[in-house]
C-alpha cells in the first residue's frame, strides 16, 4: 500500500516500543522522513505512556484520522 504522504498535509506514524535497543527498522528512519512521513517514537521505558495512549491524545484534536 502507498500512502502518498507528499499528497497529505500532515501524516505520522506512531511507533511504540520499549526504548530504543527494541526499536526494530529504525534504520529505515530517513527514508520514512524523505517520503514526508513524521514518525512519532514513543518509549514506555521513559515515562512516556504507550502507544495507544498518546496517538488517543492526539487523535482527540485531529479533523481526518485514518488508523491502520
Amino acid at each position: 500500500m502507498q500512502i502518498q504522504a507528499h499528497d497529505r498535509k500532515d501524516v505520522r506514524l506512531y511507533y511504540g516500543t520499549r526504548n530504543t535497543g527494541a526499536t526494530a527498522y529504525s534504520d529505515l528512519d530517513d527514508s520514512w522522513k524523505a517520503a514526508g512521513v513524521d514518525i512519532v517514537h514513543v518509549y514506555s521505558d521513559d515515562n512516556q505512556g504507550y502507544v495507544q495512549d498518546i496517538f488517543s491524545q492526539v487523535r482527540r484534536s485531529c479533523n481526518v484520522c485514518l488508523v491502520y
